[in-house]
């Protein structure tokens, strides 16, 4: 079915006053920047929520601090091995006593 034409325009005008502007610029100044930044981080959240994203990007990561760790370790106590150091130092925090022994099961007669 064919659109009728319209009989006449109407056109509304609206009038702002400089606060009323300025409210309505920053409004859209700050519509603008959030749609920016959503766009900016959106493929970011989206990697965080992959497992396998995470993983391929925090192992080489976290080997990365290791080693530095170590080295850091190493240049601290030179005559020591690493090894040596991680031996010692779970004599010396005993981690069993801070946990508590797990409790022995005995066997019911």
């Amino acid at each position: 079915m064919a659109k009728r034409k319209p009989d006449k325009v109407i056109e509304y005008r609206i009038s702002l006053q400089d606060k009323e502007r300025e409210l309505l610029e920053h409004l859209v100044y700050v519509e603008g920047t959030a749609k920016a930044f959503n766009q900016f981080t959106e493929p970011f959240v989206e990697i965080v929520k992959d497992v396998s994203a995470m993983t391929l990007i925090s192992v080489p990561w976290l080997h990365t601090v290791a080693g530095r760790l170590l080295s850091v370790l190493e240049s601290i106590v030179p005559s020591r091995s690493t090894p040596t150091l991680w031996l010692n130092w779970m004599l010396l925090t005993k981690p069993e006593k801070q946990l508590g022994k797990p409790p022995r099961m005995r066997a019911r007669t």
